[in-house]
């Protein structure tokens, strides 16, 4: 065999499907090894060099590379679970990624169960241009006691990853710690999200009342907007304000019980005339506008 074909003879090993997608740097030297014994370390550097050179690793630590002959490429996000062993990418990542939030983030975040006794609540690891955001959730909010199932774990993902709706909890759950600091998410876009497997997971972690409490805030948020531009009295304003706990309640019921309607048909079910004067030709995609114009 010829110099340039050994030195790339790992490529088709990189390309099979049980490739690994992020391989650490003894992994690396494993598979160059296996076709050239006896290899002098140099010559390792050389090769792994060479194959940064051609797109078909990604270098983001000294030990660490990301396959990008895999299918997809393998993600800088994926390499969280190597860096800190049981971390699974939660918080604004997931979120992102699920486009319940839009803004992306400067660093990929991640949690790890409190089994991971350290004395932060909050790390930062830099690798090159890549920032790994890890914060420390109980035990009991990670599979195998929560449970590995879709709602819990984005199965479309090739990395331990949960769902937005898993993620929206712990962004909940750390969000009332003061050591967590995460930083200010302005818009959420709840309608990405499966409200039935929101409720039911809630329920699951304890978090209903920060659920709820949340929700409550986001309906007031909205509808304070369509209020002002109303210029409404002080009284309808406080009336307004005393129908979230029903009007969340209702929600809560009915989408837990009948998941496939739709949002006019779930308002139908609330409130008949309510629902009828003022959304006669509204699309789903406008609920949260909608529920503010509810409200009024």
């Amino acid at each position: 065999m010829n110099r340039i074909n050994w030195r790339f003879a790992v490529l088709p090993d990189l390309g099979e499907s049980a490739a690994p997608r992020v391989l650490s740097s003894d992994a690396l030297i494993n598979m160059i090894t296996v076709h050239r014994p006896n290899i002098a370390k140099p010559t390792i550097l050389s090769v792994i060099n060479d194959l940064v050179a051609i797109s078909a690793i990604r270098q983001i630590s000294a030990d660490l590379f990301l396959n990008q002959r895999c299918d997809p490429p393998a993600l800088p996000a994926e390499a969280a679970n190597h860096i800190r062993k049981d971390a699974v990418l939660s918080l604004q990542s997931a979120l992102y990624e699920g486009g319940v939030i839009h803004h992306r983030q400067d660093s990929f975040t991640a949690v790890l169960p409190a089994t991971h006794l350290k004395v932060w609540d909050k790390e930062f690891i830099y690798l090159g241009q890549s920032t790994f955001e890890f914060h420390i959730l109980p035990s009991d909010y990670f599979p195998p006691i929560l449970g590995d199932r879709e709602d819990v774990m984005d199965k479309t993902k090739p990395y331990p990853c949960f769902t937005c709706e898993k993620a929206l909890l712990d962004w909940l759950f750390l969000e009332k710690s003061r050591n967590a600091d995460l930083p200010k998410v302005n818009h959420f876009d709840l309608k990405k999200l499966n409200m039935e497997r929101l409720f039911e997971l809630s329920a699951r972690m304890n978090l209903r009342y920060l659920l709820e409490r949340f929700l409550s805030q986001r309906i007031e948020k909205i509808s304070s907007i369509s209020v002002a531009e109303a210029v409404p009295t002080p009284g309808t304003i406080r009336t307004n304000i005393a129908r979230i706990p029903r009007i969340l309640n209702s929600l809560r019921e009915i989408w837990e019980h009948n998941p496939e309607l739709s949002f006019c048909e779930i308002l139908t079910e609330i409130c008949p005339r309510e629902s009828t004067e003022n959304f006669p030709k509204l699309e789903d995609a406008e609920w949260e506008d909608g529920l503010a114009a509810f409200r009024r």
